[in-house]
């Protein structure tokens, strides 16, 4: 009970803790926790942007230049986008070859990766 005097004290606090009682850190009760405000989708859709994102910085061209005249980054970003698209699609290809059950993961990842740069393009 303590620890409920501590959260109380604390300035402008309403005695509500979500850090297990050691009265440092709390809430507003009418807030959910920050990580409660975000559905398990949503969740799931930023993981994959964010796997995007690296993917593209991954196959970004590390040259310049190309036949003699420099890449703007328009340029350089979709280089890159076809060489994930390129990726994306032989492990579809791949996944079509060898009769595998996990050619609809693969594909469907092919699909949301096309709407995401499509997204990115409005």
């Amino acid at each position: 009970m303590a620890w409920n005097v501590q959260c109380e004290l604390k300035e402008g606090h309403t005695g509500m803790c979500v850090n297990h009682g050691d009265g440092f850190y709390g809430q507003i009760p009418s807030e959910p926790p920050p990580e409660q405000s975000v559905s398990k989708p949503e969740k799931a859709l930023r993981r994959q942007h964010q796997r995007f994102e690296n993917r593209l910085k991954a196959h970004l061209p590390t040259r310049d230049s190309f036949e003699g005249r420099r890449l703007s980054e328009e340029e350089k970003e979709e280089i890159a986008i076809s060489e994930v698209r390129k990726e994306l699609m032989e492990g579809v290809a791949y996944a079509l070859d060898i009769s595998s059950a996990s050619v609809g993961g693969v594909a469907a990842e092919l699909v949301l990766f096309e709407s995401w740069v499509k997204a990115r393009k409005q």
